[in-house]
């Protein structure tokens, strides 16, 4: 037999007789199918041609003999393999598992595989009848098994590329990164449709701050790769975000830091700038700058340029000098004055200017430096006699090689130094005033009575050594300048407010000096006696101390004052004859303004003969047995209260003239001075009598301890 199955085999026997019998016996067997036979073999199901990454897939196989009967019990023996080998890479493979379903009646396999890509399938039988293993055959429209990656996981994403990477991107240049797609489980997905996005934005707290750039396209390559493109043209830094479904790729390391430089130079952007380019000096360098820029208008850092220029139509020999920061600087020398023209160039195209340059009409070249100078003012010729303290002023005139008036260069700097005795005592800087022509103040502020050699010199801002001009001769000299106030009342004052010794009837004195502001001795011999060219008037006046708001009596005038020739010094002699104070007055000649000092005026020593004694106690006498008092006013010579002097006291003495019997004796305290009255002194005594009659006594005062005189007596 060569199909399986159940067959019933009927026989029937015959007597051949005429009269037919028949004996029929039915035998029922089985046929089942032959050897498995590989060639015979069935594969169906999707799993052979496709599945998913870590999902289980299955596919059945139909086995047959060789004659086309389906085997279907499980044979003892028999081994079934599957394998699917990486398209990609042979040694990437995975394994079905092979197993008989009895249920089914057929071998089922199953798999889960762990990598996407395209595998082929190689299935074998062994029989176990020891002929080893054999291929089955597989459907004649298997092409192979495409194993798919999961759905996209944003965060499994790759990006990679220039356009995301740490080396900066020029401006203007495009700049591509990929975005890789894959699964939850990080297998590449090998299949297009997923949705991503960038954009760029300027950095924060850079010059980029509000600058967007988006792509210029984002192609789908149909392979699980996104190709993208962004083409920046502001220099400076950004953050580049890639998003699918706005969710960034962070693992991915988005959002990027991208740095954007500067593109090539572009000779119509840049810009030149300087005097030099309109402005030059016959014999002087002169120089100017271009900054170099892209074409977007970022300005370059580097220094890899070659700008070229021409002056008048000639060429330099050499290129400008990089100076950094994408500048350069290019300087010539023109020997001669007349028009000027300068044109630069980059790669043979003319170089744009700077916006504050302007137009380049009626450039020339100048005249040349200044090498001489014409010096004028007080000071500049031998023996010149200046005032100490004033503002002098000099002028100078600059003179080129020619004799022409000189150009100043925009760093020209020149001073008037003042050298005393060769040494540089100070220096004033020079203005321009008007074209070559320059102007200095100075103020003389030395000692008048030195004989120093002064000289005033033009130099150099920057070397006070050179010297283009100096006073000739023996220089200039110094005479005291205008009285100075400060320089002349402040130490006389100071002088004066420390005297204690001027005395009432003794013959006083002190000394004005006046000076000029630096401090030089005038020597004017009518300065204290007021008038034009003076400091101004003297006059020295007495206060009564008692009476001092009471009119004052001059006891000297300034145009008395005596000048010593050698100091310089006034003297102001007087003999005061009130004690209280004497005031100096000064009024100054140059302003009208009024000064005043006090100082005080002590009285002279007590004299007896004009002291005084009065009072009650003195004049009407006491009741007796009762405390009562006179007073004594000391007084000098002029009258003046006079204290009494260190060691000196008061002695009260009484004595009986007749009369009733009686005494009299000091009161308690004894004589006391009287606060507020300079040599007033208060004298208490009590009297007592012995009977009904008057008790008459005499007082007598007298300077103990210092020799003089009774005081007086009643």
């Amino acid at each position: 037999p060569t199909v399986s199955g159940a067959y019933e085999v009927d026989l029937i026997f015959s007597n051949g007789g005429s009269i037919s019998e028949e004996a029929k016996i039915s035998v029922t067997f089985s046929v089942e199918a032959s050897a498995l036979d590989a060639r015979g073999a069935v594969v169906s199901g999707d799993g052979v041609n496709r599945g998913r990454v870590f999902r289980p897939q299955t596919f059945s196989i139909l086995m047959h003999d060789a004659y086309g009967n389906p085997v279907a019990a499980e044979r003892p023996g028999v081994a079934i393999t599957a394998v699917f080998t990486s398209a990609a890479d042979p040694a990437a493979f995975f394994t079905a598992a092979v197993a008989w379903n009895t249920k089914l009646g057929r071998y089922n396999a199953e798999y889960s595989a762990e990598n996407p890509g395209l595998y082929y399938a190689n299935l074998t039988l062994d029989a176990g009848d020891g002929r080893g293993p054999n291929a089955l055959a597989l459907p004649s429209s298997y092409a192979g098994t495409v194993i798919e990656a999961e759905s996209v996981e944003t965060q499994k994403c790759e990006v990679s590329g220039a356009g995301v990477g740490s080396d900066p991107i020029g401006a203007g240049t495009p700049a591509v990164f990929t975005v890789r797609a894959r699964d939850k489980y990080g297998s590449r997905i090998a299949r297009g449709g997923a949705a991503f996005h960038a954009l760029a934005r300027g950095r924060n707290g850079t010059s980029t701050e509000g600058t967007t750039v988006r792509l210029d396209s984002l192609a789908d390559e149909g392979d699980g790769t996104y190709t993208a493109t962004y083409t920046p043209t502001k220099a400076g830094d950004y953050q580049l975000s890639v998003r699918r479904a706005g969710e960034e790729l962070t693992i991915a390391g988005s959002p990027f830091n991208v740095t954007v430089v500067p593109g090539a130079t572009s000779a119509a952007r840049s810009k030149a700038y300087g005097d030099g380019l309109c402005a030059a000096r016959a014999g002087r360098l002169a120089t100017f700058r271009v900054q170099a820029y892209d074409a977007f208008g970022n300005k370059k850092t580097d220094s890899h340029d070659e700008f070229r220029f021409s002056v008048r139509g000639v060429d330099h020999p050499t290129p400008m000098t990089a100076v950094g920061g994408g500048a350069y600087e290019g300087s010539y020398v023109v020997d001669r004055s007349g028009p000027l023209v300068v044109a630069v160039t980059y790669r043979g195209e003319t170089v744009g200017l700077a916006d504050e340059v302007g137009p380049l009409e009626g450039c020339a070249v100048l005249s040349g430096p200044p090498v001489s100078f014409e010096v004028r003012g007080p000071g500049t010729a031998d023996g010149d006699v200046v005032r100490a303290g004033e503002t002098l002023a000099v002028t100078a005139n600059a003179y080129d090689e020619s004799g022409d008036f000189a150009t100043f260069a925009a760093d020209d700097a020149f001073n008037l130094t003042v050298f005393v005795d060769g040494v540089r005592e100070s220096s004033r800087a020079f203005e321009r005033s008007s074209g070559s022509r320059m102007r200095a103040t100075w103020k003389p502020l030395f000692n008048a009575t030195s004989n120093a050699s002064i000289h005033l010199a033009l130099t150099p801002a920057n070397d006070s050594t050179r010297l283009l001009f100096k006073t000739p001769g023996s220089g200039l000299k110094v005479s005291p300048g205008a009285a100075n106030t400060a320089a002349t009342w402040t130490p006389f004052l100071d002088a004066l407010e420390a005297r204690t010794d001027f005395i009432a009837g003794q013959t006083s004195w002190f000394t004005v000096t006046v000076k000029d502001a630096p401090g030089n001795v005038r020597f004017v011999e009518s300065d204290l006696a007021g008038g034009v060219g003076t400091w101004g008037s003297l006059v020295v006046t007495q206060v009564d101390g008692a009476d001092p708001r009471g009119p004052g009596a001059i006891i000297f005038r300034g145009v008395d004052a005596v000048m010593d020739n050698v100091t310089g010094a006034h003297n102001v002699s007087f003999t005061p004859t009130v004690a209280g104070v004497i005031r100096v007055s000064v009024r100054v000649e140059s302003d009208g303004s009024f000064l005043y000092a006090d100082a005080p005026v002590r009285s002279n020593a007590v004299s007896a003969s004009a002291s005084e004694v009065f009072g009650v106690g003195v004049d009407a006498g006491a009741a007796a047995g009762k405390t009562t008092h006179f007073y004594v006013q000391l007084r000098d010579a002029l009258r003046n209260p006079a204290s009494l002097e260190a060691g000196v006291t008061l002695a009260v003495t009484f004595a009986a003239l007749g009369g009733s019997d009686g005494s009299v004796s000091l009161g308690s305290g004894g004589p006391t001075e009287v606060a507020g009255r300079p040599g007033r002194w208060k004298i208490p005594y009590v009297a007592a009598r012995s009977s009904a009659g008057d008790y008459r006594a005499s007082v007598s005062v007298t300077l103990s301890g210092g020799g003089g005189g009774g005081g007086g007596g009643g």
